[in-house]
């Protein structure tokens, strides 16, 4: 049977979770980490002292560091000292095969091992083996340890019903395996039997199969194989208007080989997926589009977007402005924006003040207003710029930038010293209730504070601490009024239902036995449950996160915060997890850093997610740009390879050390955030604006929007890390 959807979900990682009898030998490795082991351990296995431990210890890091070959290497020259019929000798050999690509030498291991295994861990190696056979090409082999591992993992039988299905030579035999498979398995199921359709050649039913999956792909390849040009078109554009970025750069590509675009619609869909990986051709495909008669507002902005996402400033505004000349507010606003990214800075302050009049209702006009008044503020021009943020709070008084003009209006009249003036546009904002409400109360706080009101500011920042209880304001006037830190109520160790245990079970069992694909599809199913009780939901998101699913965790844990509360121990432990926490620890211990600070800054950075990669480029637990991790690491002379980014240990060491040099640099927690998220040269700005050597005013005068939120987000979990972590909790009896 064809192994092609085989070849395109499976991805199997052996190395990432050992079967019981090898998790003692690999804890020491755990616990230090993988880039720690080979830096400390690594050098003894030049001396004679060298015992088998640090030999398999070195060996396993230096496959979670993506070294396979050096593994290998280690491996061979220290064979004769290796008991060849170790089994967690074996176990790491079979590993180290699979991760340098050879995987028939792989799967011959496994299959040692399964001989050798005592019978509790047998059906773990037996799985393993099937899937490197499988993965090699060797189907009888797969189908003889398959079916030996569901009959050892009878928990997971039908799971394995599937594998054994997709290497089963006899069509009926297959389909015979899949009506074995558990529910939660269905649509892997489906896709097996595709697979069969497609071994037994019949091809339409294995395209209908897929399509019905939306599997397009699949059912692209296999259409265009076939000869149905129609279905693989259709499919190519189910593809573009709906899927992953990795599949829509694949379809632009099976499409330009197989097609023409004929209509304007397939041009416009076509440029959008161009717009990511080839901006030229998607400005000439709308470009086209136009030509043809198509002057519709949407095309047009679309037209300029690409235009100046493609550095093609000009052009851009003239497309903009042909739109704006239409009625269009967003093209009116993107061309008064692009006007000050050209340097014709005069012009787009009226043109933003002009759209701001034309089209009064459009969300964007209190922010074109605000860009200006902000301008104005920075040119040293207060009297205009004062005006200005007046206009916007009179005339959109409960927009989000009208709260933010108030806030402004009150620190400018702070600096010419007018505490009444100030007082009252926090007033004004808490009135009106506005999206900067809680910044105005704390402010009226410490306002209060400051002019000897003691009664009066203790009892707003009582309140805030009350209405805002694990938000930043509220961990701010906790610790502005001097209050106890938060106190939530003690775990509550409720019995989840009987069906939870035995699901968290049969994870560990797919991990241990290596199917991943199915790993990652129970998952699937268990995040996916909705009609069940809360305690329930809890225990499953704590097992998701204890087992590596962190952001599954999290995401479970406000669900149940929606259906109970969040004013429970358990629940917030879930949405603000401390994985890693040894290593944390230690990075933060060997730098002088608060582990809290740490810890709360990478729950925002990455949730835990070692792997995670954003947009940007910046990698890891603590989002290194490669650049910064190059230039940090070549500071503190560490060795250093790219995609060490991606291990937990690694990068730690090098986002702590980064932390830690921004902290020496600006000597007070907010600036050194700001700068991790935005780099230097904005703080330096940011700090020389009046009032910015108090921390709370040097927050607020944050002027990009993102980073003021992430210093906010990353304090304020500092600060619930502290409260969660410190072993302080008790009741939530008092703020």
């Amino acid at each position: 049977m064809t192994a092609r959807r085989h070849l395109i979900t499976l991805a199997i990682v052996a190395c990432a979770t050992a079967p019981p009898a090898l998790a003692q030998m690999w804890a020491a490795a755990d616990d230090a980490g993988a880039w720690h082991v080979v830096r400390e351990v690594g050098p003894l296995l030049e001396h004679a002292s060298a015992t088998t431990v640090d030999v398999l210890s070195v060996v396993r890091a230096e496959l979670q560091l993506g070294r396979a070959e050096r593994a290998r290497e280690i491996l061979h020259r220290f064979r004769s000292t290796l008991d060849s019929n170790d089994l967690g000798t074996i176990s790491l050999r079979a590993q180290a095969a699979l991760a340098a690509g050879a995987i028939a030498e792989a799967a011959q291991m496994l299959a040692r091992a399964a001989s050798l295994a005592p019978d509790g861990e047998r059906g773990f190696y037996h799985a393993r083996a099937g899937d490197a056979y499988e993965r090699a090409g060797f189907k009888r082999l797969a189908t003889v340890h398959y079916a030996n591992a569901s009959t050892a993992l009878r928990e997971i039988s039908g799971w394995l019903a599937i594998r054994q299905a997709r290497v089963l030579e006899d069509p009926a035999e297959a389909f015979k395996r899949l009506r074995r498979a558990t529910p939660p398995a269905r649509r892997l199921a489906s896709l097996a039997r595709a697979d069969v359709y497609l071994a037994a050649g019949d091809t339409a039913r294995a395209v209908a199969t897929y399509a019905s999956l939306a599997e397009h792909r699949e059912a692209a390849t296999l259409a265009l194989a076939w000869g149905n040009r129609e279905k693989g078109r259709a499919e190519l554009f189910e593809i573009l208007q709906a899927g992953e970025r990795d599949d829509v750069n694949w379809a632009l590509e099976a499409f330009e080989r197989h097609f023409e675009p004929e209509t304007s619609a397939e041009y416009m869909s076509l440029a959008r997926g161009y717009r990511w990986s080839d901006e030229a051709r998607a400005i000439e495909y709308v470009g086209r589009v136009v030509a043809g008669g198509d002057s519709t507002n949407a095309t047009l902005i679309f037209y300029g977007d690409l235009q100046r996402n493609d550095g093609r400033f000009v052009e851009a505004l003239e497309t903009y402005a042909i739109a704006r000349d239409q009625g269009s507010a967003s093209a009116f606003y993107r061309h008064a924006r692009l006007l000050e990214r050209v340097g014709r800075r005069s012009e787009s302050r009226n043109a933003l003040l002009a759209f701001a009049q034309t089209h009064p209702r459009a969300s964007q006009a209190p922010v074109a207003v605000f860009l200006v008044a902000e301008a104005r503020r920075q040119q040293g021009r207060r009297t205009e710029a004062d005006s200005l943020y007046q206009a916007i709070s009179k005339r959109w008084p409960r927009a989000q930038y009208a709260g933010r003009s108030r806030l402004r209006l009150a620190a400018m009249a702070l600096t010419a010293r007018d505490t009444s003036g100030a007082m009252g546009w926090y007033q004004e904002e808490i009135a009106l209730r506005g999206q900067q409400r809680l910044a105005a109360r704390f402010q009226l706080a410490r306002l209060r504070q400051g002019t000897g009101d003691t009664l009066g500011s203790s009892a707003e920042f009582a309140a805030l601490a009350r209405e805002d209880s694990i938000g930043y304001y509220g961990m701010m006037a906790r610790d502005a009024a001097g209050l106890k830190a938060p106190r939530f109520a003690p775990r509550r160790l409720i019995a989840p239902s009987e069906w939870v245990d035995p699901a968290l079970s049969q994870l560990d069992l797919l991990r241990d036995a290596g199917l991943t694909p199915e790993l990652d599809e129970f998952v699937r199913h268990l995040t996916g449950l909705r009609d069940i009780a809360w305690v329930d939901m809890l225990a499953l998101a704590e097992g998701l996160s204890a087992r590596g699913w962190v952001v599954e965790g999290v995401r479970m844990g406000w669900r149940v915060a929606e259906r109970h509360t969040l004013n429970d121990t358990r629940v917030l432990q879930v949405i603000f997890p401390f994985p890693l926490r040894d290593l944390i620890e230690r990075e933060a211990d060997k730098h002088g850093l608060d582990p809290y600070l740490v810890a709360g800054l990478v729950r925002q950075e990455s949730a835990f997610r070692p792997a995670v990669v954003s947009r940007a480029g910046a990698v890891g637990l603590m989002q290194l740009m490669p650049g910064t991790a190059r230039d940090v690491a070549r500071r503190a002379g560490v060795e250093w390879e790219r995609q060490w980014a991606e291990v937990a240990d690694a990068n730690l060491h090098l986002g702590a050390t980064h932390l830690a040099g921004l902290l020496k640099r600006y000597g007070q927690v907010a600036p050194a955030l700001a700068a991790y998220n935005a780099g230097g040269r904005p703080v330096t700005r940011w700090l020389r604006q009046p009032g910015a050597t108090d921390t709370h005013r040097f927050i607020e005068g944050i002027t990009y929007v993102e980073t003021r939120g992430y210093v906010r987000t990353v304090l304020r979990n500092r600060e619930l890390y502290r409260a969660l972590y410190s072993g302080s909790l008790a009741s939530a009896d008092s703020p």
